[in-house]
C-alpha cells in the first residue's frame, strides 16, 4: 500500500480494490489483475475518519459513521464509474 493508514475499511468493486482509512483522506485502489496500487483522482472523502462500516450496492460504495466527529452519522458515498 503507498501510505500508511489505521482502521481501514475496503470493498471488492468489479477488478478493484478499494481501500480508506484514519490518516488519510484518499481513496486507494489496489488492482487485482495487475497487482499495483493507486491513487484515485478526486477521490478524497469529504468526512475522513477511519472506523467506518462500508457496503457496496450497486457499484457503488457506502461508508458509514465513524470515529471522528465529522464523520459520526455521515453517509459517504464512492462511485468508481
Amino acid at each position: 500500500m503507498p501510505l500508511a493508514l489505521g482502521e481501514v475499511t475496503a470493498a471488492v468493486i468489479g477488478d478493484e480494490l478499494y481501500v480508506v482509512g484514519e490518516g488519510s483522506s484518499l481513496t486507494l485502489a489496489y488492482e487485482l489483475r495487475m497487482g499495483r496500487w493507486r491513487v484515485i483522482p478526486g477521490g478524497n472523502r469529504p468526512a475522513p475518519s477511519g472506523h467506518h462500516a462500508g457496503e457496496v450496492i450497486g457499484g457503488r460504495w457506502y461508508l458509514f459513521g465513524g470515529f471522528e466527529s465529522q464523520s459520526s452519522g455521515a453517509v459517504q458515498i464512492f462511485d468508481p464509474g
